[in-house]
């Protein structure tokens, strides 16, 4: 899975948005398109990220997000 330098930045951003907090799970779910009664409740759905990778294996982006936001939760290797 590659990542754009300008889709990169773009996720850089969102980590410092309210209700994301860079959680690498939710991160994930939110750039592969997966809803979650947390993204729904900050209404991140309709986020211009949201759905951005879903063509990416889960496992991938979440294991890319874990790694750019420096934290393994919820990634196994």
């Amino acid at each position: 899975m590659e990542i754009s330098d300008d889709f990169q930045r773009k996720i850089e951003r969102l980590k410092n948005e309210p209700g994301i907090s860079a959680n690498p799970r939710l991160l994930a779910r939110l750039l592969c398109g997966i809803t979650s009664p947390r993204l729904n409740r900050a209404k991140m759905t309709g986020h211009e990220l949201f759905g951005g990778l879903e063509r990416a294996p889960f496992a991938e982006a979440l294991r890319r997000v874990g790694q750019e936001t420096g934290e393994g939760r919820g990634v196994s290797e």
